[in-house]
């Protein structure tokens, strides 16, 4: 019997241990050893990077500061708490508005190593989550940016600075990562909304609350999820005087549920003496969060690919779709506020549904405050979650089958808050619908995957004489998996395999507050890989690869479009513009 090994990543986080996990999609034992001819493309261009839309720096603005926040050295560290730091705001810029704030994060490594899960917490809030480049021989280096205006008022304030990096060196694992982390400061040009005024109803959040674990010893601050039966809660007290909740919910899978969308149904790993052996429960996850027992959050992830997922030629030199900046999903909650501003603490609870070891879960309550009130009320007026809807088929013989799952969610709630903006009624909407093909063939040395998740999302706020904010956005998430894997007489493998995965958002906005604005944005990234591998007995891998993308992005404000192309280190063509389609 022959079963699909499909090249993992499992050097995360708290894993003392480097095995990979069993499974239908599995992994050699160790980290790839890539072989050195191979790498010697990679001399004169050895930057890793993620396509994505460049920050968009406000017209008029300029960096006014900046400042490292830290500066570290990743070797050993499986073992060791978070490197902590002291954070001060810039002095000679603090007292100025920011029009932009941006966190740097540079790193260069060489070596042997996996990727590494890592993320950044400025007093418990979780501002940015990453996965580490696999490093070569000669050593690479990259630059990641990402926009954390949306923190601003954490910036402003000491704060004690967190960063976790779990890496493991040895005689086998060499690679040690060389991490500077920065903040960098814009001022000038069109400030943001932030600040309670009836010209600024929403805009950047005053006060920021951490729902995760309240120490950062253990590995972090984020909860560790270890099956579907794990629900980690805590108690959280919110200002009196709120009157706009959003709830920001961060996510990562790693261990048994990297590849969660691969995952065959425990029926068949059952019927053919594999259980416990293979990582199972399907191809369905959802992440659920509620508030004093209600449903309040859902997020269907987007399947993000580490860096040495599947193959890891594929991401060299570039990465997978939201693999350098880990995707954060959006939740209004403000409905919620008139049962949460009444001076005491609260439950938020969170799970996985269908879970394996090991889910990596934090959130982020952003809160705005009405200084004009010493406290707001309100009422819950409606609250809507029916059951989950699911569906599954299963059709197979021995170690060939089909397997599809379907499932569809609805949750939507509604209530009124009176501050000095007066009585404002929010409603927030929320439509989920996910379908999965699994198929296995040739006594599942061959496997593919099709799937899909959309979420839908909703939210209107009210006066009592017109519509105030009407908010829109549906996302895709598209998803294709190949893997057929031959193995000879003397254990060498051969591999094909191939991804096909996009990220699709269409986002729409229009406010009547104060002087009123009206928004739109579409977002359309597709990312093709395909290629080879040789996984000899012993000795060094080789392979081809190409990946090849389309990044398009359009909106009221701007666009952007890159259309990218690498096979073996070689750039077949790299492409770029900023023109609109829509414009003459």
């Amino acid at each position: 019997m022959i079963l699909v090994l499909l090249i993992s990543s499992a050097g995360h986080a708290f894993e003392v241990s480097v095995t990979r996990r069993p499974s239908l999609w599995n992994a050699k034992t160790v980290a790839p050893r890539i072989d050195p001819d191979y790498e010697k493309g990679d001399q004169e261009r050895r930057e890793f990077f993620e396509v994505t839309k460049p920050i968009s720096i406000p017209p008029g603005a300029r960096e006014i500061c900046s400042q490292v926040l830290l500066q570290h050295t990743f070797g050993n560290t499986i073992n060791d708490p978070p490197t902590l730091r002291s954070y001060t705001p810039p002095a000679h810029c603090a007292a100025q508005p920011w029009s932009l704030v941006v966190l740097r994060w540079h790193a260069t490594c060489k070596g042997r190593q996996f990727d590494r899960i890592s993320a950044v917490w400025l007093s418990g809030v979780e501002i940015f989550r990453t996965c580490t480049a696999e490093p070569t021989l000669q050593g690479i280096v990259w630059t990641v940016e990402k926009d954390v205006t949306r923190f601003a008022s954490l910036f402003r304030e000491p704060q004690l600075l967190a960063l976790e990096l779990a890496n493991v060196v040895d005689d086998t694992y060499t690679g040690i990562y060389n991490v500077t982390l920065s903040a960098h400061f814009y001022g000038g040009g069109k400030p943001p909304r932030d600040g309670a005024s009836k010209e600024n109803y929403g805009g950047i959040a005053d006060v920021i609350i951490p729902f995760a674990e309240t120490s950062p010893l253990n590995g972090g601050y984020w909860f560790q999820l270890q099956n579907a039966s794990d629900v980690q809660t805590q108690q959280i007290k919110v200002p009196r005087n709120a009157y706009r909740a959003v709830l920001e919910i961060c996510v990562s899978f790693h261990g048994d549920d990297e590849f969660w969308y691969t995952n065959p149904p425990n029926i068949f790993l059952e019927a053919n003496n594999l259980t416990g052996q293979i990582a199972g429960n399907g191809t369905f996850r959802e992440v659920l969060v509620s508030i004093d027992g209600l449903l309040a959050g859902v997020v269907y992830p987007f399947p993000v690919f580490y860096t040495g997922g599947v193959d890891p030629y594929f991401w060299r030199p570039i990465s997978a779709i939201g693999s350098f900046v880990l995707p954060s999903y959006d939740v209004d909650v403000t409905p919620f506020l008139a049962k949460l501003v009444n001076g005491r603490p609260h439950s938020f609870a969170v799970t996985v549904t269908n879970a394996l070891p090991y889910w990596l879960l934090s959130a982020n309550l952003h809160l705005w405050l009405d200084p004009a009130v010493e406290f707001t009320t309100g009422e819950l007026l409606e609250h809507s979650a029916p059951d989950l809807r699911f569906a599954f088929t299963s059709t197979f013989q021995k170690m060939n089958g089909k397997f599809v799952h379907e499932a569809s969610r609805a949750l939507s709630y509604k209530g009124w808050m009176q501050s000095s903006f007066g009585n404002l009624t929010t409603t927030a909407s929320y439509a989920y619908r996910f379908s999965s093909t699994l198929v296995y063939t040739e006594d599942a040395s061959a496997s593919e995957v099709q799937q899909e998740s959309k979420t839908e999302a909703k939210v209107v706020v009210k006066s009592e004489a017109k519509d105030l904010v009407y908010y829109h956005r549906a996302l895709k998430f598209p998803l294709k998996v190949s893997y057929n894997e031959v193995d000879y007489a003397n254990k060498t493998a051969f591999v094909r395999a191939g991804i096909d995965q996009a990220w699709h958002e269409d986002l729409q906005e229009q406010s009547s507050v104060g002087t009123g604005r009206s928004s739109f944005s579409t977002l359309r990234n597709m990312q093709r890989s395909q290629g080879e591998l040789v996984i000899p007995a012993r000795g060094a891998i080789s392979g081809v690869a190409t990946t090849k993308q389309k990044y398009a992005f359009e909106s009221s404000e701007g666009c952007y479009f890159r259309s990218v192309a690498a096979s073996n280190y070689t750039f077949l063509y790299d492409q770029s513009s900023r023109r609109c389609s829509f414009t003459s």
